[in-house]
């Protein structure tokens, strides 16, 4: 239709604005809210060596094995910087205190929007927390919430027991955001067979976008459940009704 032939034309000028704090019908598709969560922060200045070498791709086999694959030579050319960027991408789990700015965030929302959605339906709602203490009481309930239902909730990966789970939920030390400093929760407005899948895409192109920034990004599968929670959405200024 008309939007799909204007996003073509000038992705960036015609994207939603995802900083239209307008609420959720500020601006068609995806809307914006900025609560006062956190994560998607600064990671270190350079990623370790194994990342830096763009011919090596290391992969971790069940958190034991170290392979190294080697990439096609087109993905190690100056001029692929798409293919760059994804071989370069790691789940960060180490911060500095530093914080994003405004103009940065409406970078990384404005590339999670470009994102294809099933049958164009652009379900997405993101959230905003950049508020620390928040983060730890969100970081208190998952962990405290993973280890009430234990066994079922923790689907142990090989080198990852349920014992070693539990050890790590109930440390005190232990933040489920890696103490990072912006959180963005990606929901969805609407239920569907294929919303799950729309929002890991537009994930997926936030988590690129903020790399190419040289930003550190993870995503957090032990907060998905708390965040579900009434007491958290309501704490975060998620609407109920969303998921």
């Amino acid at each position: 239709g008309g939007d799909e032939e204007r996003r073509r034309q000038d992705p960036v000028a015609s994207a939603h604005d995802p900083l239209d704090t307008g609420g959720p019908d500020g601006f068609p598709g995806a809307s914006w809210r900025r609560g006062r969560i956190a994560h998607l922060v600064r990671g270190p200045a350079r990623p370790p060596q194994a990342a830096r070498d763009p011919i090596l791709l290391a992969v971790h086999a069940g958190g034991m094995d170290l392979a190294r694959c080697s990439l096609m030579p087109e993905a190690t050319s100056a001029s692929s910087e798409v293919l760059r960027t994804i071989y370069e991408r790691r789940s960060v789990r180490s911060y500095t205190p530093a914080s994003v700015d405004d103009t940065t965030i409406r970078t990384l929302l404005r590339a999670a929007v470009q994102a294809p959605t099933a049958v164009h339906l652009e379900p997405w709602l993101f959230v905003l927390v950049q508020d620390r203490e928040l983060l730890r009481w969100v970081s208190e309930r998952a962990k405290a919430l993973i280890a009430q239902r234990a066994g079922p909730a923790l689907d142990p990966r090989p080198g990852m027991t349920v014992e070693r789970h539990l050890a790590m939920v109930t440390d005190p030390r232990f933040n489920v955001f890696y103490d990072a400093g912006t959180l963005i929760v990606i929901c969805a407005r609407h239920a569907g067979h294929f919303i799950a899948a729309d929002c890991w895409l537009a994930a997926e192109n936030l988590m690129l976008a903020a790399r190419d920034r040289g930003l550190g990004t993870c995503v957090i599968g032990f907060a998905v459940d708390a965040l579900n929670l009434p007491e958290v959405k309501a704490r975060l200024d998620i609407p109920a009704e969303v998921t």
